[in-house]
C-alpha cells in the first residue's frame, strides 16, 4: 500500500487486509528508536494478513530522530506533546475509516513499547 498522510503532516504506511472488504478492527503500530523502515513496515503487513488494519506512523516525520527522541522524553515528563498529539491522530484517523470498526489498539516494538514515540 502507497504511503499515506496523516493529520499533522505525518507520514504512515497502511497495510490493509487481503481478503474480504471489512470492516476490520485496527491497530496503530508504533516504531522503535530507528524509526519507520522496512522492519516495522513488514509488521504492520503481517498484522494485515492476521485480519486488522494496520498503520505505522512516521513519529519522526517532524524532524528526524534525535529531535524526535529529545521531545519524546520532555512529553514523557510532561505527560502530553507531539508525540501524544501523533500517536492520538493516527488512532482517531484509524478509527473513522469505514473499512474499520472503530476498535484500534496499540503496538509499540523496542522502546516504543514504554513510550509515545
Amino acid at each position: 500500500m502507497p504511503a499515506t498522510t496523516l493529520p499533522g503532516d505525518v507520514k504512515a504506511h497502511l497495510a490493509v487486509p487481503p481478503v474480504g472488504d471489512g470492516p476490520w478492527p485496527g491497530v496503530v503500530v508504533l516504531h522503535e528508536s530507528f524509526g519507520l523502515n522496512d522492519d516495522i513496515r513488514q509488521q504492520a503487513d503481517r498484522l494485515a494478513a492476521a485480519g486488522y488494519l494496520a498503520l505505522a506512523p512516521d513519529l519522526y516525520s517532524a524532524g528526524g530522530a534525535w529531535r524526535c527522541i529529545r521531545a519524546t522524553f520532555r512529553a514523557l515528563t510532561a505527560g502530553h506533546g507531539k508525540a501524544f498529539d501523533d500517536i492520538e491522530a493516527a488512532r482517531t484517523w484509524l478509527a473513522a475509516r469505514e473499512d474499520c470498526t472503530g476498535r484500534v489498539g496499540v503496538i509499540g516494538f523496542s522502546w516504543a513499547a514504554a513510550s509515545p514515540c
